[in-house]
């Protein structure tokens, strides 16, 4: 059997997918907090993600679910603290449009320090490759620089794709 289907170690999946614990907890604190019953879809979100975690903690297969669920569970859950929250600050703002833009630019803020540190990982990755992809690449496609005589290329409209008749072996022998 492939490994997806072996549980990972505690450690792993709290590195892999510690947002998303974090996000169900909180959630669950933010559920708890209102101290009103749940509507029927925050029930249902709290459900699926206690069912994709416990998935989760037994197959490697269901990492991909798990986070989804738990995100949609603590925008569920936390959407009537933030709509009190937001009319309260509204209410002490004179300015209602700028208000309304409060929950946006905070998230924003928020998205933002995550995606500098991502998108810096990935440009420092790229440098430190040995080759560079472009030049890995060079060689093993060479031989499509050489052109194909139109003689060999015909239309087939009922694939509605260009076949070329042609070996690789003849163009690569070309200087």
């Amino acid at each position: 059997m492939g490994n997806e289907w072996y549980p990972y170690q505690t450690w792993t999946v709290v590195e892999n997918s510690g947002a998303a614990l974090a996000a169900f907890v909180l959630g669950a604190l933010a559920m708890s907090w209102r101290g009103q019953r749940p509507n029927r879809a925050t029930l249902t979100a709290f459900g699926l993600s206690v069912v994709f975690g416990l998935m989760l903690f037994k197959s490697r297969r269901f990492v991909e679910y798990y986070p989804g669920f738990a995100l949609i569970f603590l925008a569920l859950a936390a959407k009537p603290i933030v709509s009190g929250w937001l009319s309260g600050v509204e209410q002490r703002i004179s300015r209602p449009r700028l208000a309304s833009l409060a929950a946006p630019l905070a998230l924003a803020a928020l998205m933002a320090l995550p995606m500098v540190r991502t998108l810096g990982g990935a440009r420092d990755a790229m440098r430190r490759s040995q080759p560079p992809p472009a030049q890995a690449y060079r060689p093993r496609s060479a031989f499509t620089t050489y052109d194909i005589p139109e003689s060999r290329c015909c239309w087939l409209p009922e694939r509605d794709a260009l076949s070329c008749s042609w070996s690789w072996r003849e163009s690569a022998a070309r200087p």
